[in-house]
């Protein structure tokens, strides 16, 4: 993992991938994490925050 240092007011470009049990998150084009996780084969997509506040705009979800 890599820390990141959030600028307010500023637009982030994010991709979260989840192809089975491999998940990965990217910032800007750059992978700050590779993950494997089987505990949620299936569900729902969305996003949300935790004690922060967010706008959150191009939210695009897909099965390849």
């Amino acid at each position: 993992s890599h820390a990141v240092n959030v600028v307010p007011g500023r637009d982030y470009v994010i991709r979260l991938d989840a192809f089975g049990d491999q998940l990965r998150a990217y910032l800007e084009g750059r992978l700050l994490f590779e993950r494997t996780d089987a505990s949620h084969p299936q569900g729902n997509s969305g996003m949300t925050t935790f004690k922060a506040h967010a706008e959150f705009e191009g939210f695009v979800a897909y099965q390849p």
